[in-house]
């Protein structure tokens, strides 16, 4: 884990696995591991530890975006179909999400601003400032079995006209094993980050009826200026905490690793104390990724080794 150092709450499996400089992301989905490359292609990768590049399954980029001019950061799974996204360097941050079927093709869904998605039972959830014809900074969802899109969760409903939160921002969005939602937002005002966490029985209403939910009536995770990445591991959140170098190459570095355990219950989500699973003191290693893989989790690591994925285990 490069500098970062492990208490004695964190768990590493020994098996671990070299991966390039181009991988951006991976998601598991079944035994495979598929990769998200800086070329925007989306690669099987093996299953873990033993990670190799296959050939392009697709480019997340819809045809006519293919211009150099866009960023893509992300990939998730919902356990049937991959989800990626980009967006240009243009006004309104135009772009798409692109759904892959690994053995039938790509659909892409206009979503402009689209920053994380996860996969869900129902399909997938999108943070970002519009999905089909919707257009809001809000949390969305995207039904892969009948093809509906709707607004999932307002945030900070009833602040803005739009039903926004003043100055918010597209934020961090995952799911852990019962099918919480970590659903979250980056505020403009205090430029922190909040995740929230979301049950079945507060999203499922919404998924099915298309109105929806407050975001504030789930249960707040984290918040924090110095939140860098969001997981589930197992039935918990792992957070993620770090900066940027203010001088030089300005690389993103990890300070802190946490697990905050999450319980589920007929009422909602009880939320308990965070623990850390590890800190570092300087600036010398970063966590690049994170992506569930059954009750563990895979971390990807930079530091001046090079890169490589290991796994968390409970």
């Amino acid at each position: 884990m490069g500098t970062l150092v492990a208490t004695a709450s964190a768990h590493v499996a020994t098996q671990s696995a070299t991966v390039p400089a181009e991988l951006v992301g991976i998601a598991e989905q079944g035994s495979v591991v598929y990769g998200l490359f800086d070329d925007f292609k989306v690669k099987p990768m093996g299953a873990f530890p033993a990670l190799t590049a296959g050939a392009s399954l697709v480019d997340v980029r819809a045809p006519t975006d293919r211009t150099g001019n866009e960023y893509a950061g992300f990939i998730a799974s919902n356990g049937h179909a991959l989800i990626s996204g980009y967006t240009r360097f243009t006004a309104g941050y135009p772009g798409n999400v692109a759904v892959v079927q690994v053995d039938a093709g790509v659909q892409y869904v206009n979503a402009p601003g689209n920053f994380t998605a996860a996969g869900f039972s129902e399909g997938f959830v999108v943070n970002g400032t519009g999905l089909g014809t919707l257009s809001r900074t809000a949390l969305f969802a995207l039904n892969t079995t009948d093809g509906g899109i709707s607004q999932l969760a307002e945030i900070d409903a009833g602040t803005k006209a739009d039903g926004g939160a003043v100055g918010a921002n597209s934020g961090f969005t995952a799911v852990t094993g019962s099918q919480v939602l970590l659903l979250g937002y980056f505020s403009g005002a205090d430029f922190d980050n909040s995740v929230y966490a979301a049950p079945p029985l507060l999203y499922t209403p919404a998924v099915q009826s298309a109105l929806p939910f407050a975001l504030e009536r789930a249960a707040l995770v984290a918040k924090g200026d110095d939140i860098v990445g969001v997981s589930g591991f197992g039935n918990d959140a792992l957070i993620v905490h770090g900066s940027y170098q203010t001088s030089g190459t300005y690389d993103a570095y990890t300070t802190k690793i946490e697990r905050v355990p999450l319980t589920l219950g007929s009422l909602g989500v009880t939320v308990g104390a965070p623990v850390t699973l590890f800190t570092s003191a300087d600036e010398c290693t970063s966590v690049l990724f994170t992506t569930p893989s059954g009750s563990d989790v895979l971390v990807g690591i930079k530091d001046k080794n090079g890169r490589r994925v290991v796994r968390l285990t409970p």
